[in-house]
């Protein structure tokens, strides 16, 4: 089940499929050389993410988001990230976790063969959960892996944004670099123009599609 699951969700960001589109099931099992039951497992595990949604005697579809739902889980994200940080009391050995997801990132930019969205798209999530830690408040920790659940599908969808993500993704330095500095009130800045920045370009995508569709 984990490697149909790897595979069908790598499909999904990748943009192999549009949002809204049905899925078919046995089309895929043949697609991935796989049996029937490994794809429905995957299907449930993916529409639990958020990236599918599951009706009942209709079939099984790729959620679909529209501007406003991006605009109110961004703005539940920058809600949570900004009281973490507003709150955090950063040990050495907590911004050396940021710095590290950082470095990584930055080898993956520089790195003069495929840029690997995927993997660079983990460590993100990675940095802004351990953003989430510096609070030490662990009902804040699970509500915010929920809204992960909810922003998953923004993440596939913004893969179409490959050169903005390249762009903004020095912003978390700027941020990391305020903590380390125990100046609270440039982090908080930094983080708002970060998750703002990145509403923009989600944003920006959603117009020329619709452009695009007129």
């Amino acid at each position: 089940m984990d490697e149909a699951y790897q595979q069908l969700r790598e499909l999904i960001f990748q943009n192999s499929y549009t949002a809204g589109q049905k899925l078919d099931i046995e089309h895929i099992a043949k697609q991935l050389g796989i049996s029937r039951q490994p794809v429905v497992e995957a299907t449930s595990r993916l529409a639990q993410e958020g990236l599918l949604v599951v009706r009942p005697r209709v079939g099984t579809f790729v959620r679909q988001l529209s501007s406003q739902d991006v605009h109110n889980i961004l703005e539940a994200r920058l809600m949570m990230e900004l009281f973490a940080v507003t709150h955090a009391r950063p040990q050495i050995e907590e911004i050396q976790e940021l710095y590290s997801y950082i470095e990584r990132m930055d080898a993956m930019v520089y790195d003069e063969g495929p840029f690997d969205y995927l993997s660079f798209n983990e460590l993100d999530v990675q940095l802004h959960h351990a953003l989430i830690r510096l609070a030490h408040n662990p009902l804040i920790e699970r509500l915010y892996r929920g809204l992960h659940a909810q922003y998953v599908p923004v993440r596939a969808f913004y893969r179409n944004a490959h050169a903005h993500t390249l762009t903004n993704y020095g912003e978390h330095r700027t941020i990391v670099d305020a903590l380390a500095k125990g100046d609270t009130a440039e982090a908080t800045h930094a983080l708002e123009i970060h998750i703002r920045n990145a509403e923009h370009g989600i944003q920006r995508i959603f117009q020329e599609l619709q452009t695009t569709l007129l």
